[in-house]
């Protein structure tokens, strides 16, 4: 978790942590991206701007810190 809290920053770790226990990664979702951008109070597409960034840098982290990343 501190890898996590390292690589994103404070936007990206708020986004990603209301997404996984706003249950945005259930299917079906719990809550949509426009839900959980208002409870931020921000706009959908700045919410999902920062949860790509932070699914992109959680993603770095696993596979290519474990060097077990497809080439």
């Amino acid at each position: 978790y501190n890898i996590i809290e390292d690589v994103l920053t404070e936007k990206q770790l708020a986004a990603v942590q209301m997404a996984y226990h706003g249950g945005y990664f259930e299917t079906p979702r719990a809550n949509t991206g426009d839900e959980l951008a208002d409870r931020l109070g921000i706009t959908r597409q700045t919410y999902n701007r920062h949860l790509r960034k932070a699914e992109q840098a959680i993603f770095e982290q696993l596979f290519e810190g474990s060097g077990k990343g497809i080439h």
